[in-house]
């Protein structure tokens, strides 16, 4: 379903992929009540400067040069502790990134990508030169 949402966004000028367009990947909280949410635990929000109860999503977005932007992918991180709990492996939002980072390199839109000061900069731009 999400490659026909792509495919659909291609046929308009004003959100078709194009040489200067941006990949940003940033992480997100969502706020949330209660802790029988799925992945949701307490969470540091750098933005508001509290923890909180949320969803931490880190999502690659992709903005034209209209102006326009939309999401491409997601992951919906989750904490060791609750991992443990529900049995799953652990996988860092570092990891989550670079795989956000192949699955845009697989699509083979030539664009350049932006991270914000959270993210480990020098880790990612290594791998996006890597797979480029």
């Amino acid at each position: 379903m999400n490659r026909r949402r792509l495919d659909i966004l291609q046929q308009d000028p004003t959100t078709r992929y194009s040489a200067q367009g941006v990949i940003a990947i940033d992480n997100v909280l969502i706020d949330r009540e209660g802790y029988l949410i799925p992945d949701a635990s307490k969470l540091w929000d750098h933005a508001d400067q509290r923890c909180k109860i949320a969803q931490n999503y880190l999502f690659v977005n992709y903005t034209c040069t209209s102006g326009n932007h939309y999401p491409w992918q997601f992951r919906r991180w989750c904490c060791a502790a609750l991992c443990e709990c529900y049995d799953k492996p652990f996988v860092t939002r570092t990891e989550q990134c670079i795989e956000l980072i192949d699955w845009v390199c697989d699509q083979n839109i030539p664009d350049d990508f932006t991270f914000d000061c959270y993210s480990p900069a020098r880790r990612f731009s290594n791998h996006t030169s890597s797979v480029n």
